[in-house]
């Protein structure tokens, strides 16, 4: 009887095709487990001993081989802000609120979500570690570089903003004393209609002068304007005028 061969002439024996089951690795990784299980329950045990809450379980994840690296991309923090979204009750995972693609997480608040970005599980699932990396002196160096370069230019777009401004100043205080010179012409110009036709303008008064005015009646009143036509008369009798409108000369 001929012995069975594969393809390429190599001998085919019975189940080779079969996956074989590493008995040594498998106990190995199941001590490591189980190594793993007791040390937990003992700091669970004397956590609860102490009145605190017991640790959590340390996730099998590999070890983080960068340092903390700066986001790149934004995390639309307000992208819902002022909005009103109808949100569907599912099953899974995913509900209201910020989801964790990477750790499959759904957190109730923008100040839990960057928390939790922030987090050292969070940066230990992208290989990151929370430590920063140190700058070089050339990366120093390029950095002040740049900063010097971006502050000439802004000081140069200052300035050009600054010779503007100055001119919409002048421009402005231009215009207020022109205001100023046309209300103090034409208060001039009523002031000299009114001494012709023998007005006297009102004196500002003060709240006292007020009050004790109210008080002394309407008889005070009348023997105050009285006086005041008087004056008036004096004043355009002084400076040659008569009364006008007065009574026919015979």
């Amino acid at each position: 009887m001929s012995e069975k061969t594969g393809a390429y002439g190599n001998k085919a024996s019975e189940g080779s095709f079969r996956r074989k089951f590493d008995v040594e690795a498998a106990t190995a990784k199941a001590k490591e487990q189980d190594k793993a299980s007791y040390e937990h329950a003992k700091a669970a045990e004397q956590a609860a001993a102490k009145g605190k809450r017991p640790p959590r379980p340390k996730q099998d994840l590999p070890k983080p081989t960068q340092a903390l690296q700066a986001r790149t991309q934004d995390l639309e923090i307000e992208k819902n802000l002022n909005k009103t979204i109808v949100v569907n009750q599912s099953a899974g995972r995913k509900g209201p609120g910020f989801y964790c693609e990477i750790c499959r997480r759904t957190l109730k608040d923008s100040i839990a979500y960057l928390d939790h970005v922030n987090g050292r599980s969070h940066l230990a699932r992208l290989g990151q570690t929370t430590q920063v990396a140190r700058s070089t002196l050339e990366q120093v160096r390029a950095h002040i570089a740049f900063l010097r370069a971006n502050t000439t230019e802004k000081v140069t777009s200052k300035n050009f903003d600054f010779d503007a401004r100055l001119n919409a100043i002048k421009t402005q205080e231009e215009n207020l004393r022109r205001e100023k010179r046309e209300n103090k012409k034409r208060k001039r110009e009523e002031a000299r209609i009114n001494a012709l036709k023998g007005i006297v303008p009102d004196e500002p008064q003060t709240e006292t002068q007020r009050k004790k005015k109210a008080k002394a009646g309407p008889g005070a009143q009348l023997a105050e304007e009285i006086q005041a036509t008087e004056a008036a008369d004096e004043m355009a009798a002084m400076m040659g005028f008569g009364g006008f409108g007065g009574q026919r000369k015979r």
